[in-house]
């Protein structure tokens, strides 16, 4: 389950941009700091131990595709669970096919995301 929505993930998204440190290292333990979480709520939606978690923290190489899911999950904010087959495919073809209005589409969900992040929502009631 989790090989299939890195996969599914990473073709919507494309190219991510990890945390990184100088030394090239992903700063996780500072990631998970700013979130406030603890480390078994932090580690537990990727599928890691608390355990696990913590020995990244401490510097143990992090898999690609778990930083993949951290940075997913905590940096990009995406809802890795609502994310189906449908959406990859109506993606690619959309960028492959029609890419300017992939553009279009994808610019307005953006300002979209802004405007509810800024408590603008014209929608609300």
């Amino acid at each position: 389950m989790v090989h299939g929505a890195f996969h599914l993930v990473r073709t919507i998204l494309g190219s991510l941009h990890f945390w990184f440190d100088r030394g090239g290292a992903v700063n996780i333990r500072e990631l998970r700091k700013q979130t406030g979480m603890n480390q078994r709520d932090f580690w537990w939606p990727i599928g890691v131990t608390q355990g696990g978690g913590s020995k990244y923290e401490r510097g143990r190489h992090v898999p690609r595709p778990v930083r993949t899911l951290v940075n997913l999950i905590y940096v990009e904010q995406v809802d890795i669970e609502k994310l189906t087959k449908a959406d990859q495919l109506v993606a690619e073809f959309l960028k492959s096919e029609h890419p300017e209005t992939y553009l279009a589409v994808l610019a307005q969900a953006k300002a979209k995301l802004k405007e509810t992040a800024n408590g603008n929502d014209k929608g609300a009631a």
